[in-house]
């Protein structure tokens, strides 16, 4: 799996432990579907039919832009985590 663009990944070093609740006067950084895409392992368009469906990562959009939350991308990350290929 790929890792957190360096710009990104001294911002989330900074701010608080993985989980923990953010600050209220700290801002989550925002990542462009680019660097989403490269970090999930998966292509632009995937991620453009997960936002149509529903089913990838939360995301933002501001004016004709989509962003994503770093912290949405950590929690869809969680979210996808099985301990069996049984579960679904």
């Amino acid at each position: 799996m790929a890792s957190v663009p360096a710009s990104q990944d001294a911002v989330a070093k900074k701010g608080p432990a993985r989980g923990a609740p953010a600050k209220t006067n700290e801002i989550d950084p925002l990542l462009h579907p680019a660097q989403v895409a490269k970090v999930l392992g998966v292509s632009l368009s995937w991620l453009a039919k997960s936002r149509m469906t529903g089913t990838g990562p939360r995301f933002v959009k501001i004016g004709r832009a989509v962003r994503y939350a770093l912290s949405a991308v950590l929690e869809y990350i969680k979210s996808r985590q099985r301990n069996s290929t049984s579960e679904r």
